[in-house]
C-alpha cells in the first residue's frame, strides 16, 4: 500500500490505484496523513474541509469520510478515532511525505559531513517523489493551509541540492536550471546566490553580477528592502575573487560513469547497413531523443547489433553506458535498481517503490549523456519505466515484437543471414583454413542453418571445441539427426531455448495453433487454416497468427492476390514440432488435422467448382469436410485460379501427407479437386505427382472408388501430354473399376478416353467401338454431360474416317447438349470439331467462326493448352488460305504456348511443326522444309502415330525429289 500528498492525493496497491470518493474524502486523508500520527480533532478537521460555514451533520459526514476510507485502504492503513478527533496508523505502508523527509535529513546530513556525491543522490532521490504541486486534488482549505509549508520544504531540498551539485563541481549544467529557478523564485536570495556562483564558477562574472543586480532591484521594488547576508556576500565575493567561491579540487568528487555493456564480438559479421542505421539514429544530436528498436526472430542477432553498435557509440556517451538483458521477466524495478547502483545510488538510499526509482532515475540521467541498452524486452511494461526523460540520452532497445510504448522509435529490422553472411560468419569461427578444407560440407552445414546466425555460430562453435572432427562429421549429425535442434545446442548457446523463451511468452491458446500448424508439411498456409486447427471463428484466428507473427515465430508472405500468408522458419517449425509431440493428445492432434485437410479440401472443391469453363465435380468419398464462414469462402472462391495460385504449393504437400499418413481419401479427393486447376495452367509434375501417390494410397487401403478416380484422372493427364499409350492403359483399368463400383459416370468418361486414344494409336475400329459404348452407357445413365462428351468422342473418331456428315450429326447434339451445362470448354470442343470439318470443307468463313468461339472460351477459362490447339487449327486455315505468314505467325503463338506448358510432345505440338514444315515448302525453304518435316515425323512417331508420320515423310520424300508440294 502506497499514500501519496507531494502531488495528487492518491492511494495504491499493487501497482493500481484505488478510487477515492471526492475531494472532501481525499481532504480527510491527507489531513491526518500530514498530522504525522497526532490526533486531528473535529473542529481541524471541519475547517479544512467547509472553512467557516460547516454543515449541520458535520460530525456524521466526517464519520462517513472516515469510513470509507477505511474500506479503500484497508489494510495498509487504521484511523482510530480517539477525542476529541482522529489519528492515523500506517501498517507498513509507504508514504511518499514520510520518505521525502527522510530522504532530505539523511541527504543534509550528508552535506554537512562532507560527503557531497551521497548527499546529492539522497536529495535528488527524495525530489523526484514530488509528482507536481502538492495537494492538487483536496479543499481549498486543506490547500491554503498546508501547501505552502510544503512547498517551501520542497525548495529548501533543492537548494540543499544545489548546495551539493556545486561541491562536486557541477556547475556547469547547474546555470539554466538555477536560472529557471530564480525566474520562478524571484525573491529567494539563496537560488539567486548559487546562481551567481555557477555563473561566476564558469568564467561568467559579468553575468553573475547582473543577476545581483537584477534581485537587488526587485528587493527594492517589491519588499522595500537591501539584499540580505547570503547574497551580499556572493556579490563581496565575486567583486574580490575569494578563493571560496572556487571549488577545490579535493572537494570536486566524480560522478559514477557505469560501463556496463557486454563484451563485444570479435567476429561480427554482416549487418552493414543495419549498423550504419543504428549508428545515426544514436549519432543525431540534433534530433529528438527517440529510441532505436532492433526487432526480429530469436536467434537472429539482436542483441549482438545492440552490443557492437554501443561499442562503437562509447566515446559519444562520456557520462557511461547502462545496459540489462529483460530476457526472463525481469522486473522494471529490478532493472532501476540494477541502473541506480551503477549511477552512485547507496543501498540505503535506494527508493523501494517504482514510481519513486523511475523518477531518481531520470533526474540522475537528466542533465547526463549516457546510452541505454535494453535488451530482449518483452513488452512495454518492461521497457517504459527505463526510459530517460531528457533529451541528452540515447536508448537501443531490442525485441522480438514492435512495442506499441515505443511506436515512434527508429525501427531496425533483422532478418536471417543471406548465404553469403552466413558462410563469412561459419568461417570466422571455425578459421579459414579449416573452413576451405571442407567447403562443400560447411557450405552444406550453412544451408541447415537457415540463415539463423545463432545456429551458424552455434554450429561453428561445436566444431571449435572438438578440433579433431573433420567438417563432415557434424553435416552428418545434422542430416540424420532425429532431433535436430539437438545439434545446436552448446554451452550457454542455444537455440531451441531461445526459442522456448519466445514460446513461453505466448497466450495458451497461440501456444497450441503454433503446435498445430507444425503438425502440417505445408510450406505457408493462411490465417483460416487456424481456425480449422483450433476450431475458432476466422476473426480471434487471425488475431492469434499476427501474435505468432508479432512473436517471430511465424514468417510473413504474401500470395498473388496481395492476401497475407504464414510460414515457418526451417529451425522454427522443428521446435513446433517437438512442442506438439510433447503436448498435443494425439486424439486432439488428429482431430485438429482431419479439420486442417476438410478445410481445404471444401475450399478446392468449391473453387474447382467455379473455375470459368468447368462444369464437372471433383469425386466424392469418404473424406470429412471443414466449412469455413460462407462469406470468407464466398470471398476466397471469388477468384479461383488465384486461390489455387495462393494454395498450389500446400494443396501438393496436404496430398502427400494425407497419403503417407493412410488418409486416403483426403488424400485423393485434395488431389482430384486440384485437376483441372492443374490442367487449366499446365502443372502436370503436380498432376502427376499427387495423382500417383493418392493413387496408391487409395490402392493400399483398399479403397476402389479413390483407386478408380485416380486412375481416370492419369488417363486424363497422359492424354494432355499426347502420350496415348499411357493413357490407354490407365483408361482402360479406370473403365473396368468403375463398372466394378457400377458407376456409369466414370466408366463411361473411361471409354471415353480409352476412344481418343485408340484414335490417336491408329486403330480406328477400337476407337469408334469405344465411343459407342461410351454413348450407349451415358445415354442408359441419363448422364448430359457424358452424353455430349462422348458424342464429341464419336465425332473425332467419324471425321478422322472420313464420314464427315456422321461427324456433323454428333457434333452438332454434343453443342446442342453442352450449351445446357455448366461447362464451356466441353462445348467449344464440340464447336472445335465442327471447325475442322468446315476447314477439311472448305468453308473457311464457318471454321473461322467457331475457331474464333473456341479460343473466346479457353482464354476466358486460361486454358492454355485448348488456346494452342485452336491456333494451330487457326494456322491451318490461314494456310489453306495462302496467308502463309500469319498461319506461320499462328503457329508459332501456339508452339510458345506449348513451350510454356512443357508439352513439347503434344498432338499440337507435331501438328504445328507439321504445319510451319509445309509453309516453307510452298515458300521454296527446301533446307527449312527438310529441318521441320523431319522434326514432324519424329514426333508423330514419338506420338505412337505411324500414320501421320508416313504420311510426313511422304512430304519430304516430295521436297527431296522436287519442290512441290500438295496443300
Amino acid at each position: 500500500m502506497e499514500f501519496r500528498v507531494l502531488g495528487p492525493v492518491e492511494v495504491w496497491k499493487d501497482g493500481a490505484e484505488i478510487p477515492l470518493d471526492g475531494s472532501k474524502q481525499r481532504t480527510v486523508l491527507a489531513a491526518l496523513l500530514l498530522a504525522d500520527g497526532r490526533i486531528v480533532s473535529d473542529e481541524r478537521l471541519s475547517s479544512l474541509l467547509w472553512g467557516e460555514n460547516p454543515p449541520a451533520t458535520l460530525n456524521a459526514q466526517i464519520c462517513t469520510y472516515v469510513s470509507r476510507l477505511r474500506k479503500s485502504a484497508d489494510p495498509g492503513m487504521e484511523i482510530l478515532r480517539q477525542r476529541p478527533g482522529y489519528l492515523i496508523r500506517l501498517d507498513g505502508a509507504r508514504y511518499d511525505h514520510g520518505d521525502f523527509e527522510r530522504l532530505a535529513q539523511a541527504g543534509r546530513l550528508a552535506l554537512r559531513e562532507g560527503r557531497h556525491s551521497d548527499a546529492a543522490e539522497k536529495l535528488r532521490a527524495a525530489l523526484a517523489l514530488w509528482r507536481g504541486p502538492a495537494l492538487a486534488n483536496v479543499t481549498e482549505f486543506l490547500l491554503g493551509a498546508e501547501q505552502l509549508r510544503l512547498e517551501e520544504a520542497r525548495v529548501a531540498v533543492l537548494e540543499s541540492r544545489i548546495d551539493a551539485d556545486l561541491a562536486l563541481g557541477r556547475h556547469a549544467p547547474l546555470v539554466p536550471e538555477l536560472t529557471g529557478l530564480v525566474a520562478e523564485h524571484p525573491l529567494r536570495e539563496g537560488l539567486r546566490a548559487q546562481l551567481m556562483t555557477a555563473l561566476y564558477r564558469c568564467d561568467r562574472q559579468a553575468d553573475a553580477l547582473a543577476v545581483y543586480h537584477d534581485g537587488r532591484k526587485v528587493l527594492v521594488d517589491e519588499l522595500g528592502v537591501d539584499p540580505g547576508p547570503t547574497l551580499t556576500k556572493a556579490h563581496r565575493d565575486i567583486l574580490v575573487a575569494c578563493p571560496t567561491l572556487d571549488a577545490p579540487a579535493s572537494r570536486i568528487e566524480i560522478a559514477p560513469r557505469p560501463a556496463m555493456l557486454p563484451a563485444d564480438l570479435g567476429d561480427f559479421t554482416g549487418r552493414t547497413a543495419e549498423l550504419a542505421r543504428v549508428a545515426t539514429v544514436l549519432g543525431d544530436d540534433d534530433a529528438p531523443a527517440v529510441p532505436c528498436l532492433i526487432t526480429g526472430m530469436p536467434g537472429v542477432g539482436k542483441s549482438v547489433l545492440a552490443v557492437r553498435a554501443a561499442h562503437l557509440a562509447r566515446a559519444d556517451f562520456p557520462d557511461g553506458q547502462l545496459y540489462v538483458d529483460l530476457a526472463g521477466d525481469v522486473e522494471p524495478a529490478e532493472a532501476l535498481a540494477w541502473f541506480l547502483r551503477a549511477l552512485g545510488v547507496e543501498e540505503d538510499a535506494l527508493p523501494t517503490g517504482l514510481e519513486e526509482r523511475i523518477q531518481v532515475y531520470r533526474t540522475l540521467l537528466a542533465t547526463r549523456r549516457v546510452l541505454v541498452v535494453l535488451d530482449n524486452a518483452s513488452d512495454d511494461a518492461q521497457v517504459a519505466p527505463l526510459l530517460p526523460g531528457g533529451p541528452t540520452c540515447r536508448v537501443l532497445v531490442t525485441s522480438r515484437a514492435h512495442l506499441p510504448a515505443l511506436a515512434a522509435a527508429h525501427p531496425v529490422a533483422l532478418e536471417p543471414f543471406g548465404t553469403d553472411d552466413a558462410l563469412v560468419l561459419f568461417a570466422a569461427v571455425i578459421g579459414v583454413a579449416r573452413y576451405d578444407a571442407e567447403r562443400d560440407a560447411a557450405e552444406r552445414i550453412v544451408a541447415r542453418c537457415a540463415g539463423l546466425p545463432l545456429a551458424v555460430r552455434v554450429a561453428g562453435t561445436r566444431l571449435v571445441a572438438r578440433p579433431h572432427w573433420p567438417v563432415s562429421r557434424l553435416l552428418d549429425r545434422l542430416e540424420t539427426s532425429g532431433q535436430l535442434l539437438d545439434e545446436f545446442r552448446i554451452g550457454a548457446l542455444d537455440v531451441r531455448e531461445s526459442l522456448h523463451r519466445a514460446y513461453r511468452t505466448l497466450p495458451a491458446l497461440a501456444r497450441t495453433g503454433l503446435r498445430r500448424l507444425a503438425l502440417l508439411d505445408v510450406p505457408d498456409f493462411p490465417a483460416w487454416a487456424l481456425a480449422a486447427l483450433l476450431e475458432v471463428p476466422e476473426e480471434p484466428a487471425e488475431e492469434l497468427a499476427e501474435a505468432l507473427l508479432d512473436a517471430r515465430l511465424l514468417e510473413l508472405r504474401i500470395d498473388c492476390g496481395g492476401r497475407q500468408r504464414f510460414a515457418f522458419h526451417d529451425l522454427v517449425r522443428p521446435f513446433a514440432r517437438e512442442r506438439a509431440e510433447d503436448e498435443e493428445p494425439p486424439r486432439a492432434a488428429r482431430a485438429a488435422m482431419d479439420r486442417a485437410f476438410g478445410a481445404w479440401l471444401s475450399l478446392a472443391t468449391e473453387c474447382s467448382r467455379r473455375l470459368d469453363g468447368v462444369g464437372a465435380r471433383p469425386a466424392r468419398g469418404g473424406a470429412s469436410r471443414w466449412r469455413l464462414a460462407g462469406g470468407l469462402v464466398n470471398d476466397l472462391a471469388e477468384t479461383p485460379v488465384a486461390w489455387f495460385e495462393a494454395e498450389h504449393g500446400a494443396l501438393v504437400a496436404l496430398v502427400a501427407q494425407a497419403a503417407a499418413s493412410g488418409q486416403a481419401a483426403a488424400a485423393w479427393e485434395l488431389a482430384g479437386a486440384c485437376e483441372d486447376y492443374f490442367e487449366l495452367r499446365g502443372h502436370q509434375h503436380d498432376w502427376r505427382r499427387t495423382y500417383q501417390r493418392a493413387h496408391t494410397a487409395a490402392r493400399t487401403s483398399g479403397d476402389p472408388r479413390g483407386e478408380a478416380t485416380m486412375q481416370l484422372g492419369l488417363a486424363r493427364l497422359a492424354g494432355y501430354r499426347g502420350d496415348a499409350n499411357a493413357s490407354l492403359t490407365y483408361a482402360d483399368r479406370a473403365a473396368a473399376l468403375h463398372a466394378a463400383l457400377g458407376d456409369p459416370v466414370g466408366e463411361s468418361e473411361a471409354l471415353r478416353r480409352c476412344a481418343d486414344a485408340y484414335r490417336h494409336l491408329g486403330h480406328p475400329d477400337a476407337a469408334e467401338d469405344g465411343a459407342r459404348r461410351a454413348l450407349e452407357i451415358a445415354l442408359a445413365g441419363g448422364d448430359r454431360a457424358g452424353t455430349a462428351g462422348a458424342r464429341t468422342a464419336l465425332g473425332d473418331v467419324l471425321a478422322d474416317r472420313g464420314r464427315a456428315g456422321e461427324a456433323r450429326a454428333e457434333y452438332r447434339m454434343a453443342v446442342e447438349l453442352s450449351r445446357a451445362l455448366p461447362d464451356a470448354r466441353r462445348t467449344a470442343g464440340a464447336l472445335g470439331g465442327l471447325a475442322r470439318l468446315d476447314l477439311d470443307a472448305g468453308r473457311y468463313a464457318d471454321a473461322e467462326s467457331g475457331l474464333a468461339q473456341c479460343l473466346a472460351v479457353y482464354t476466358l477459362a486460361g486454358d492454355q493448352a485448348g488456346r494452342a490447339t485452336t491456333l494451330t487449327h487457326l494456322g491451318q486455315l490461314r494456310f489453306a488460305e495462302g496467308r502463309h505468314d500469319a498461319a506461320r505467325s499462328l503457329y508459332r503463338d501456339a508452339l510458345a504456348l506449348l513451350n510454356g506448358l512443357g508439352l513439347q510432345r503434344r498432338y499440337a505440338h507435331a501438328c504445328a511443326v507439321t504445319g510451319l514444315g509445309r509453309i516453307a515448302v510452298a515458300q521454296g525453304e527446301s533446307g527449312r522444309a527438310v529441318h521441320l518435316l523431319t522434326t514432324a515425323a519424329e514426333l508423330w512417331t514419338g506420338l505412337g502415330l505411324a500414320t501421320r508420320a508416313t504420311g510426313v515423310l511422304t512430304e519430304l520424300d516430295g521436297v527431296l525429289g522436287r519442290p512441290r508440294v500438295t496443300a
